[in-house]
């Protein structure tokens, strides 16, 4: 069996993150990274290897800080924008993904359960 071996040299930036098929993950990580705040855009450095290219994502966090209620709590959220994706992103103010939306495919992903940080930090110990 021929298998042929191609070989690309890419060079990275530093902080680059890598999408591959789990880019949910990869966003999670992502958002837990940033220093969130209303009306912020950020460009984040990426490898994308099923193309073999890197490239950036452009994250523009809208100008209002949300707010939704659950369990008689408010927890507020950030709504990102990125245009690379055609997606909105909905994120929790402590930096957890909770939504991801793809308005050309009228889908959308949710987290089913939330665990505050303070929480996961103590189930953990």
């Amino acid at each position: 069996m021929d298998d042929e071996i191609t070989e690309h040299d890419i060079s990275l930036e530093p902080g680059t993150v890598f999408f591959d098929d789990d880019m949910i993950g990869a966003l999670d990580l992502v958002y837990s990274t940033l220093p969130l705040e209303t009306g912020k855009l950020f460009s984040v450095p990426a490898l994308f290897p099923v193309e073999m290219k890197t490239g950036k994502l452009t994250i523009s966090v809208r100008e209002e800080l949300l707010e939704l209620e659950t369990d008689g709590e408010k927890l507020e959220y950030f709504v990102c924008e990125v245009p690379e994706l055609s997606e909105i992103h909905y994120v929790f103010g402590d930096g957890q993904l909770m939504k991801i939306f793809r308005p050309q495919d009228n889908v959308t992903i949710r987290l089913v359960e939330y665990e505050k940080p303070s929480e996961v930090a103590v189930n953990n110990n």
